[in-house]
């Protein structure tokens, strides 16, 4: 009795155990539709635990009604060509349930109704994965409504009004899929948080390739769109990629190009509005005809970095309308008007007044101004600005600016260009910039604009400048920039001769490296003797009390302040090889040294021709030492 006792326990502990095992495990269930009836096939799941997975096999179906698709179903239909005739949607869920736990993939899917694809009621765990979505020019390709935590993979959507719409959608993904010819929009989400899109092709959407509104914390990456903002019966800009009414989203590494409307200049490649804290990094954006990069209506704390943007129909980044934005690192090319703008005219909610700064950024080839800067509050730093048509920087109407070791250049000397100008009210200050083949001028301020800083330098490799190398129509103080120009008049191998402003000037010649000091005559005329040189090598400069120097036959390169620290060494090397010459003037020939004879001498030894050794045999053994026949003894 005891041992069948056990035996029964065992036997119900083993049931009890496999009990345990199924509890809770969901059965997978698989069902191939035959025939054209697809809903029969899916109801099956209806107030199923199992996960039912339906295979809809290759071939054409035509319906009458939307399929309706319920929790924990997979839908397999690669090869399935599905339409529902009618202006009815072609795939949703039941009204009635909050669905979750579905996958569909692959078939094609077509409608004529306002929407191909749909679910919303609160969905949940959704996967789209390899769908070919067609429709009408008024529909809406894949719609997704108060949907989270679900993905849409590798569709394919063409010639629908919008291509994806997502609102009020939580943690999506939408990645590798390609949406062609969109009447208005390829992907439009608004209300959305924590949605990622990646990795997408969007091409030949009428009026915008991408557009996020009212979006938090969401990543727009890796993505390329072409030939968006192409709608000839749209009025207005049309756009590549938009975020509005955004806070901490991420748009990064987007190819986008060809943001062309059928309105000459118009269409930006990426435009922020009405946003904060937004992160555009590292895309690159291609012949846009209006900006490549915009930040407009009241942005704040906009930052774009690592950028490059070529080719644009007007400006390569813009800021304005009231924002606030800090670009680094962008490199900005063939602007069809300026590289950079700040703009601050006032717009229809109040003061448009923008603030930011730009660091590291490289701006080539704008056929107006490199930057310009228009009731704004800016800092530049770290910048190269290069090869602008008009000027370099144009600063005005009651901006304040700061610029600090910037190079702004022509490649190649332009007797047309000017360097700065500063205009109505704008206060500058600018602090250890080159300022470099500019030939009609390297700074001009003009009536109302304030100048002040130290150790600039503006240059130009030739003799002279158009107009003042600096020119200030109301004089700055002393200690700061002060109203100057340069020219050569005659140059040799040895000599220079020219003209400045200011008899309190530093003024000077570097030769091989070595600073060489004019004389000064009345009217600021000067000379400067050196060694014998080849004389398109020399380089004039003249420096103000505050470092600010002007230089004539420099390349775009050089730097006054290198040459210099460097030279100080080499200028007490120099007079260390003076002294020396002198002194065997004086021990062996009982005289001051000669102008001439002293030259020779130290340009002798610093060119390394001889030695010190060789200079005084040569002292000794010259006829005037012979002459004084000494005595053994005072030899």
């Amino acid at each position: 009795m005891a041992k069948l006792l056990n035996r029964l326990c065992l036997a119900l502990m083993g049931i009890l155990f496999a009990a345990s095992l199924c509890k809770g495990s969901v059965f997978a269930k698989e069902i191939v539709v035959n025939g054209q009836n697809i809903q029969a096939a899916l109801d099956q799941a209806q107030n199923s635990n199992e996960v039912v997975t339906v295979t809809i096999p290759a071939g054409t179906y035509n319906l009458s009604s939307p399929l309706l698709v319920y929790s924990n179903t997979t839908i397999r239909a690669e090869g399935a060509d599905i339409t529902v005739n009618g202006a009815q949607t072609a795939l949703t869920h039941s009204r009635y349930i909050q669905p979750a736990n579905i996958k569909i993939i692959g078939g094609t899917w077509r409608s004529e109704g306002s929407k191909v694809i749909s679910f919303d009621l609160s969905t949940s765990n959704i996967l789209l994965e390899n769908l070919t979505v067609a429709g009408s020019s008024n529909s809406v390709g894949i719609f997704l409504q108060s949907v989270k935590d679900s993905q849409v993979n590798g569709c394919k959507i063409d010639g629908m009004a919008v291509g994806l719409k997502m609102s009020y959608c939580t943690n999506v993904q939408i990645s590798g899929n390609t949406i062609t010819n969109s009447a208005e929009t390829g992907i439009f989400t608004e209300n959305t948080e924590r949605v990622t899109v990646s990795g997408n092709t969007v091409k030949q959407s009428g009026k915008y390739g991408i557009w996020f509104d009212w979006e938090n914390s969401s990543v727009i990456k890796g993505n390329t769109l072409d030939g968006c903002a192409i709608d000839p019966n749209r009025a207005g800009h049309g756009e590549g990629l938009v975020v509005q009414h955004g806070e901490g989203t991420w748009v990064e590494e987007n190819k986008i190009y060809n943001v062309q409307s059928h309105i000459p200049n118009y269409g930006n490649g990426v435009i922020v509005s009405f946003s904060k804290s937004i992160t555009v990094r590292g895309n690159t954006v291609v012949n846009s005809g209006n900006h490549g990069l915009q930040a407009s209506y009241a942005s704040t704390n906009i930052y774009f970095i690592n950028n490059t943007v070529n080719n644009s129909g007007k400006m390569g980044i813009s800021v304005s309308r009231g924002s606030n934005a800090d670009l680094t690192g962008n490199i900005i090319n063939n602007s069809a008007s300026s590289g950079i703008v700040y703009d601050g005219k006032n717009w229809e909610q109040g003061s448009g007044r923008v603030s930011g700064t730009v660091t590291n950024c490289v701006i080539d080839g704008s056929k107006s101004e490199g930057i310009h800067i228009e009731l704004a509050d800016v800092t530049v730093q770290g910048t190269t600005v290069k090869n602008s048509t008009a000027f370099g920087v144009v600063i005005m109407n009651n901006s304040t600016a700061d610029f600090v070791n910037n190079v702004i250049q022509q490649d190649q000397m332009d007797s047309a260009a000017s360097g700065i100008v500063i205009n109505q009210g704008a206060k500058v200050t600018l602090d250890k910039n080159r300022i470099s083949n500019f030939g009609n001028s390297g700074l001009i301020q003009n009536p109302g604009g304030v100048v002040s800083g130290t150790n600039n330098q503006v240059m130009v490799n030739a003799n002279k400048f158009g107009s003042n190398a600096i020119f200030l129509r109301q004089e700055a103080a002393a200690d700061k920039i002060r109203n100057n120009s340069l020219f050569i008049k005659s140059i040799s191998g040895t000599e220079v001769t020219g003209q400045n402003y200011w008899l309190d000037f530093e003024c000077g010649a570097v030769v091989n490296g070595v600073v060489y000091p004019a004389k000064t005559g009345d009217g600021g005329y000067f000379t400067i003797k050196y060694p014998q040189t080849d004389s398109s090598k020399v380089v004039v400069f003249v420096k103000d009390p505050a470092g600010n120097a002007i230089i004539l036959q420099a390349p775009a390169d050089f730097d006054l302040n290198k040459v210099q620290s460097g030279g100080q060494d080499q200028e007490t090397d120099t007079k260390k090889i003076e002294n020396f010459v002198k002194r065997m003037y004086r021990i062996t020939l009982d005289r001051e040294a000669d102008a001439d004879g002293l030259q020779y001498y130290v340009s002798r030894l610093q060119n390394g021709e001889v030695d010190g050794a060789t200079v005084a045999q040569s002292f000794v053994g010259s006829p005037e030492f012979q002459n004084k026949k000494l005595s053994q003894e005072n030899y």
